[in-house]
């Protein structure tokens, strides 16, 4: 990610199996992202967070945030 941003070169050698590919062929699960960092809630309980928690989180960052599930 570092080299296509600072080249605006987006292929690259998959580690799989060594073909070349674009950035823009690959197929992301939905929702994702890429972020310059994240933020980690361990065992929240819920089933999703309280839109006035991400709101009040928004406000002290000074950008817009997106939650990700992740399953591990």
């Amino acid at each position: 990610m570092d080299q296509a941003y600072e080249t605006g070169d987006l292929s690259f050698v998959a580690t799989c199996c060594g073909s070349t590919l674009s950035m823009n062929e690959l197929e992301y699960g939905w929702p994702c992202g890429f972020a310059r960092f994240s933020i980690s809630a361990r065992n929240p309980n819920v089933a999703d967070f309280p839109k006035r928690d991400i709101e009040a989180l928004e406000r002290l960052l000074g950008t817009g945030l997106r939650v990700v599930w992740q399953d591990i």
